[in-house]
């Protein structure tokens, strides 16, 4: 039985929330920084892999331009990353030791002064039904 984030408290279920939502942030971020000017540096490897695929060609596509292999291949390592944690997620809940970590920080959040900005930050994030 996954174990659901309501299981948090109120500030734990926010702060699950907003770990989620960075994370799917950094991926877009490492897309359109790395990702995406990669793409464009092989856009005529692309537009020849298109017409005839073949995996030797993909192969030498990646390994002539080093750099943008090493792009894509990151952008789409961080994206299989967070696609695999999320699936986690939704599958099996929380674990306990990422429930406890959770909970810490929330606590070391509420323990700050009122008007510190990540409390501020926390309090006034909206929380998701499910």
């Amino acid at each position: 039985m996954p174990v659901a984030r309501s299981e948090l408290s109120p500030e734990g279920q926010k702060l699950a929330l907003i770990y989620m939502r960075l994370r799917w942030v950094v991926v877009m971020l490492i897309w359109v920084g790395v990702g995406i000017p990669s793409l464009l540096i092989l856009r005529a490897e692309i537009s020849r892999l298109l017409e005839f695929f073949t995996w030797s060609g993909l192969k030498y596509s990646l390994l002539y331009s080093p750099i943008a292999g090493i792009g894509v291949c990151i952008s789409l390592a961080f994206t299989l990353a967070a696609l695999l944690w999320q699936s986690h997620y939704e599958l099996f809940g929380l674990s306990k030791q990422t429930r406890q970590s959770i909970e810490q920080q929330a606590e070391f959040v509420r323990q700050l002064e009122p008007n510190h900005w990540i409390r501020r930050w926390l309090e006034s994030a909206p929380q998701k039904t499910e």
